[in-house]
C-alpha cells in the first residue's frame, strides 16, 4: 500500500461549490415597501402597520431581532384585517427574512411560502406584474437556498425549477435572473451528484453571463463547471475554467472567491503530486478564508492542508489540520463537511495502518451519512447522492477487513449497495400489506436465513480502488448452513483496468468479425478474456462453490462486474462455468430477499389456453432520435425475433402479439395481469441519454407498436412510474436489455425498473443476440420450465442444450437470469 491510497478520496474533500446569489437582488428587509410608500398623511389602521413594518426593519438592522419579529408580526396582523395582501406581502417577505437570517429555516420557509400565495393571489385578481412576479421568484429562491443550507437539496432543485417557470411570465424577460437561478440550481444538482444536469445549467447560465458581462454570474459558473469536469475526469478542463475564474475574482477584489479558487487549485496541484504549489494555494486560500470570515473556505483549507502534509508523510501536522477543520464542522454543525473530514482522517488512519482508528472514525461519519439521505428524496437523487457518499463505507470495510472481521465486512458491504433499490421495493410490498416495511440493511444473522430460504451459495464481490497502481476485490462467499467465507484478489492496475477487461470479453463474445483471420484472432482474445476473468473471480473460491451443477450460484456483483458474462467464464480445462454450475444474479442480498417475499405473495391459476402469457414479437417499428445524423429514424424489422415469439406461442397453445397488434397501448394494459411476459423486439441501451437520444429519462426502452397515444416506446421511467406488474417472470429477448448505468444501485434500466415495479424475477441479454439460436434458446427455456425446472435451472439447462448446436458463447451466454430462481 503506497502514499497514492490518499488520493481515492472523493472529489467533495477537494473542491468547493462555487455559490451566489439565486438572483441579482433578494426580496430583504431592508427594502422600501410599496405599501409605507404610499402610506396616507392621517393615522389609521394602514398607517399604524406600515409604521410598525418600518419599525420592525429599523430594529432588524439594529440586531434587535426579537423585537423586530414582534413589530412586523403585529403589522402582518393588521394588513390581513384591513384586507390589505400588498402590506400582508411585504410583511411576510419580512419575516421570512428575518428568521433566515437567524437560522431558523422551517419558519422562513413558511412565511416564504405564505408570501408566494399572497404574491400569487394579487396577481391573479390584479393581472400580471413583472414586480409581482419578481418577487414570487425571489422567495422561491430563498426557498430554494434554505434547502440546499439544511441538504435538502432535491426540494431545493424543486423550489429553483418554480422559480424559472414563471420568469417567462415577465413582459420582459429578464434572462440575467435566470441565470442566476439556473446557478443555484446547478449547485443544487451538483450536490446530488447529478454533473451532468449540473452542467447544462451552468453552461447557460455562462453563456447569459457573458452576454450581460456579469462578473459575478460567470466566475461563479467558470468555478461550477471546473467543479463538474472534475468529477467527470476532465481535469486539465477544469484547470483552466478554474484560472479564469481566479482572474476575474482578482480584478473584482473579492477575497472570498479568491479563497475558494485557490483551494480548488490547489486540490489540482496535489493530485499532480506538486505538493509544495498545492499547500502554498492551501495556505493562501487559509488566510483569506479567515479574512472574509468563511468557514465554508477555512474547513475545506484545514483538510486539504491535512491531506498535502499527509503526501509529504508529515503525520503529525496532517491531524493537526484534520482535527481544526473538525471542531469548525462541529461546532457550526456542517454534518456533510464533517463527514468529509473524518473520512480523510480515517483513511490516513488506514494509510497508517491504524485499522481500530479508522473503524471508530469511519463509525462516527457513518449515521450522519445515512442521516442526509431524507426519505421524501425521489429515487434518482438518491441513487447519485448514495454513489457521492461511497467513501464512508468502503474505508469502514477496509478498517473491518484488516482487523480480520470480515462477517461485519460483508454487513458493511450490504449496507451500501442497492440502497434506493430496496426502497422502492419495500415500498411496494408496503402498499401490499397492512403492516409497512420498512427498509433497513440486512444484518448477518438476516443475510444466512436469506441464503438459507434461497437454498443457494451467495458470492459477494466488493470492489476497493487503492491508488493509481492498484486495486482489491473482496469476495464473501455464504453457504446455504449459514457459514461465511471470506477471500481478496490483488490487482497490481487500477479497477478501471478491470472495467476494460470486462467491456473486453463481452466485446469479444458479441461482434462476430467475419474472415479467416479476424475469425481466428477474435476467438483467441476472447478465450484470453473469459480465462483471466475466471482467474480473477472464479478460482479464489472455486473450492467454495458447490460440486452439484444444479445447486445454485447467486453472484452479488459490484461496478463493472454486472456486466460480467459469468456463464461464459473459463476455467483452466476450458469449461465454462455454466458447465459446473447454476447461475443468476441480484443487485444486493437484500434486493434478493425482497423479490423472494414478492415471488411468495404472488398467486396464478394457469390458464389452459395461455391467455396468463402476454408474448410480443416483432411489432411495427417506432421512430427514435438517431444521434449521429441528428433526425427520427424507424428502428429496423426483427424477422427472427418474430419466429421466436409464433414457436414460444405454439408451444403454449397460445397467440403471439405481432406487428400492428403489439401496440404500446395494448401491453401496457394487459401486462398487469399476465404471469409470464416474454418480449421479443429492439431493447434500447441509450434511450434516455439526452446525448444519444434528445431525452432525459431513466436509461433503457423496448420498442413497441405506437398508437393510441403512445409513441412506442416502453420507457425505464414509465415502467417504473405507471406499471403495477404481477408477472412471475418477465423475460427481455432483445439486445442489450440488461445493459444501463452502473451505479452504487446497480445497473439503472430495464431489469430494475421490472423489478422494482413487482416481478420478482427478470431475464435479460448483455448483448447483441443472434435470431436463430435465441429462439432455439428460449423455447428450450420454456420447455424446461414446463418440466418443473426452476427459472435459474430452466435457463442453465437451455444455455447447455444450445451450446450443443451453437458452441459459440455469443449464440447462448448473452441472457441472465435477474432475482430470484422461485
Amino acid at each position: 500500500m503506497t502514499i497514492k491510497l490518499l488520493a481515492t478520496w472523493k472529489w467533495l474533500l477537494l473542491i468547493l461549490i462555487i455559490g451566489c446569489p439565486s438572483l441579482p437582488e433578494f426580496i430583504g428587509i431592508d427594502q422600501v415597501s410599496p405599501a409605507i410608500a404610499q402610506e396616507p398623511s392621517r393615522s389609521t389602521p394602514l398607517a399604524e402597520a406600515n409604521r410598525l413594518l418600518q419599525q420592525g426593519t429599523d430594529q432588524y438592522q439594529a440586531s434587535e431581532f426579537q423585537v423586530a419579529l414582534e413589530s412586523l408580526e403585529k403589522a402582518l396582523e393588521i394588513y390581513r384585517e384591513i384586507k390589505n395582501q400588498q402590506g400582508e406581502a411585504d410583511a411576510l417577505a419580512s419575516l421570512g427574512y428575518v428568521y433566515l437570517s437567524q437560522g431558523n429555516y422551517s419558519s422562513a420557509i413558511d412565511f416564504y411560502n405564505q408570501h408566494i400565495t399572497v404574491t400569487r393571489a394579487i396577481i391573479n385578481s390584479e393581472g400580471l406584474s413583472d414586480s409581482l412576479i419578481k418577487q414570487e421568484a425571489a422567495s422561491l429562491s430563498q426557498i430554494g437556498d434554505i434547502y440546499r443550507f439544511m441538504e435538502k437539496f432535491h426540494f431545493s432543485v424543486d423550489s429553483f425549477e418554480q422559480a424559472l417557470m414563471i420568469m417567462p411570465e415577465l413582459d420582459e424577460r429578464d434572462l440575467l435572473a435566470e441565470g442566476y437561478l439556473l446557478n443555484s440550481q446547478g449547485v443544487s444538482f451538483q450536490l446530488l451528484g447529478q454533473f451532468l444536469r449540473a452542467q447544462e445549467n451552468h453552461e447557460v447560465a455562462l453563456s447569459i453571463a457573458r452576454e450581460y458581462d456579469d462578473k459575478t454570474l460567470e466566475a461563479n459558473s467558470l468555478g461550477n463547471l471546473a467543479i463538474i469536469h472534475n468529477a467527470l475526469g476532465n481535469d486539465s478542463l477544469a484547470t483552466s475554467l478554474r484560472t479564469e475564474h481566479l482572474d476575474i475574482a482578482i480584478e473584482m477584489e473579492n477575497r472570498h472567491d479568491q479563497a475558494k479558487v485557490l483551494n480548488n487549485l490547489g486540490a489540482d496541484y496535489l493530485e499532480l503530486a506538486e505538493y509544495s504549489d498545492a499547500i502554498d494555494h492551501f495556505r493562501q486560500a487559509l488566510d483569506l478564508s479567515r479574512e472574509v470570515d468563511s468557514y465554508e473556505t477555512e474547513i475545506v483549507a484545514l483538510t486539504n492542508l491535512g491531506r498535502g502534509y499527509a503526501y509529504l508523510r508529515q503525520y503529525e501536522n496532517a491531524f493537526d489540520y484534520f482535527q481544526k477543520a473538525l471542531t469548525i464542522t462541529q461546532e457550526n454543525n456542517f454534518r456533510g463537511s464533517e463527514v468529509d473530514v473524518l473520512n480523510a482522517i480515517g483513511s490516513l488512519h488506514l494509510f497508517l495502518n491504524n485499522a481500530a482508528q479508522a473503524d471508530e472514525i469511519f463509525w462516527k461519519a457513518l449515521p450522519i451519512v445515512e442521516s442526509l439521505r431524507d426519505s421524501s428524496l425521489p429515487d434518482e437523487f438518491k441513487i447519485s447522492l448514495f454513489d457521492l457518499q461511497s467513501t464512508t463505507y468502503e474505508g469502514l470495510e477496509q478498517a473491518l477487513i484488516f482487523q480480520a472481521r470480515a462477517e461485519e465486512a460483508l454487513e458493511i458491504s450490504e449496507r451500501r449497495r442497492a440502497r434506493a433499490f430496496a426502497d422502492l421495493l419495500s415500498q411496494r410490498i408496503s402498499n401490499q400489506q397492512t403492516d409497512p416495511l420498512i427498509s433497513v440493511p440486512l444484518n448477518l444473522a438476516e443475510i444466512q436465513k436469506t441464503v438459507q430460504r434461497n437454498q443457494s451459495v451467495l458470492v459477494e464481490y466488493s470492489l476497493i480502488e487503492w491508488g493509481p497502481e492498484s486495486s482489491i476485490i473482496y469476495i464473501w462467499v455464504v453457504q446455504p448452513d449459514g457459514k461465511v467465507n471470506f477471500r481478496r484478489v490483488s490487482l497490481e492496475n487500477k479497477t478501471r483496468d478491470l472495467s476494460s477487461l470486462v467491456t473486453g470479453s463481452r466485446e469479444a463474445i458479441g461482434i462476430r468479425h467475419r474472415g479467416g483471420f479476424d475469425l481466428v484472432a477474435n476467438q483467441l482474445s476472447k478465450t484470453d478474456q473469459l480465462s483471466q476473468l475466471h482467474q480473477l473471480l472464479i478460482e479464489p473460491i472455486a473450492d467454495l462453490l458447490p460440486t452439484d451443477p444444479e445447486q445454485r450460484v447467486v453472484f452479488i456483483p459490484q461496478g463493472p462486474l454486472f456486466l460480467v458474462p459469468f456463464p461464459a467464464l473459463l476455467d483452466a480445462d476450458d469449461t465454462h462455468l455454466i458447465e459446473k454450475h447454476t447461475i443468476l444474479t441480484a443487485p444486493s442480498i437484500q434486493v434478493l430477499n425482497l423479490s423472494q417475499q414478492q415471488r411468495r405473495s404472488q398467486t396464478f391459476t394457469t390458464s389452459p389456453n395461455g391467455q396468463d402469457l402476454l408474448l410480443i414479437g416483432n411489432p411495427d417499428m417506432p421512430e427514435v432520435w438517431h444521434s449521429e445524423t441528428a433526425d427520427m429514424r424507424k428502428l429496423s424489422d426483427l424477422p427472427g425475433a418474430e419466429q421466436e415469439a409464433k414457436e414460444i406461442a405454439a408451444f403454449f397453445n397460445t397467440t403471439a402479439l405481432l406487428h400492428e397488434n403489439a401496440t404500446e397501448a395494448v401491453v401496457k394494459q394487459r401486462i398487469g395481469e399476465a404471469r409470464i411476459v416474454h418480449l421479443a423486439t429492439h431493447g434500447l441501451l441509450e434511450y434516455g441519454a439526452p446525448e444519444e437520444s434528445g431525452v432525459r429519462d431513466v436509461p433503457g426502452a423496448i420498442a413497441l407498436t405506437p398508437g393510441g397515444g403512445e409513441d412506442g416506446l416502453l420507457t425505464s421511467a414509465e415502467i417504473l412510474e405507471e406499471l403495477d406488474l404481477n408477472a412471475e417472470l418477465v423475460v427481455l429477448s432483445a439486445c442489450d436489455t440488461g445493459l444501463g448505468e452502473i451505479t452504487g444501485d446497480g445497473v439503472i434500466g430495464l431489469s430494475r425498473s421490472l423489478i422494482a415495479a413487482g416481478t420478482p424475477s427478470v431475464i435479460v441479454s448483455l448483448w447483441s443476440v443472434p435470431d436463430a439460436p435465441t429462439a432455439e434458446l428460449m423455447t428450450e427455456f420454456y420447455r424446461q420450465l414446463q418440466q418443473g425446472q426452476d427459472k435459474a435451472q430452466a435457463l442453465r439447462q437451455a444455455m447447455l442444450e444450445t451450446m450443443k448446436t451453437n458452441p459459440d458463447p455469443v449464440d447462448w451466454a448473452a441472457f441472465t437470469l435477474i432475482g430470484t430462481a422461485e
